[in-house]
């Protein structure tokens, strides 16, 4: 099977890191293998022994994190003063994605009955 041509270059991906880092580290590998390696969904599914839908919803998350952050959006490293430091995370908290929920990690709430 020809790979599929890749959507991201290795330099990309590795410079959009910082903007995937609450998704796990399953969901960035699956991505990576189609979007910067250009394997196909079903052969990664097959490798990795999942289904072909948990790799197109892990392409899709990662996809739409990217597609979010990378407009308009630079990643900064720099030396700071702690308290610089702290002014710049308040303005980057505003661009931060949520933390990916992680399969069977899920609270479960007790059912609470009222008493008579």
């Amino acid at each position: 099977m020809q790979p599929t041509q890749p959507k991201y270059t290795a330099e990309q991906w590795t410079v959009s890191l910082p903007a995937l880092r609450g998704m796990s580290t399953k969901t960035l590998d699956i991505a990576r293998a189609v979007l910067v390696e250009g394997k196909e969904p079903i052969e990664v599914a097959n490798n990795i022994g999942q289904s072909r839908q948990l790799v197109h919803a892990a392409i899709k998350r990662v996809t739409a994190v990217l597609e979010r952050q990378t407009v308009g959006l630079v990643p900064v490293m720099v030396w700071l003063t702690p308290e610089e430091a702290e002014l710049v995370k308040q303005m980057a908290a505003k661009h931060e994605q949520p933390k990916e929920a992680q399969p069977g990690t899920t609270k479960k709430t007790p059912n609470r009955q009222k008493k008579a």
